[in-house]
């Protein structure tokens, strides 16, 4: 996956940002060159060690989760594209996951993927979350 660099860019979102709340977008390349997008929702104050939340969108025009921002934590949302193999998904969400841990502020200790409580959780993120409770990511 390190043999693909992953080319970063952080884009302001000033129409998703609201007062207190900082939005960014993050563009990167999968592993095969794809493009991926999250967005990054976060207290413009925030703390180090923030507890960020990894979830999929449910649509194209994703949102972050103000309430859970004005809670204190970080919500990275992501759209993952349904015609690509399961493999390729998981590694897409472990892509993502370490760039949001890459940001300045975030702890990839407190990297939490709601997926444990739902049981519609997509595979690619269940997948990814076991790879990281084992140490593997």
């Amino acid at each position: 996956m390190e043999a693909v660099p992953r080319h970063l860019a952080l884009l302001p979102r000033p129409d998703l940002s609201r007062p207190g709340i900082e939005v960014l977008e993050l563009r990167l390349r999968s592993w095969d060159n794809q493009p991926l997008r999250a967005l990054l929702g976060r207290p413009a104050f925030r703390q180090e060690g923030d507890c960020v939340r990894m979830r999929p969108s449910s649509s194209e025009a994703e949102e972050p989760d103000y309430l859970a921002i004005e809670e204190g934590q970080t919500d990275l949302v992501f759209h993952s594209d349904p015609d690509r193999r399961l493999e390729d998904r998981v590694l897409d969400v472990v892509r993502l996951a370490r760039a949001a841990c890459s940001l300045e502020g975030v702890d990839g200790e407190h990297l939490r993927f709601p997926c444990r409580l739902d049981p519609d959780a997509p595979d690619a993120l269940v997948i990814a979350d076991l790879l990281r409770q084992r140490g593997w990511i």
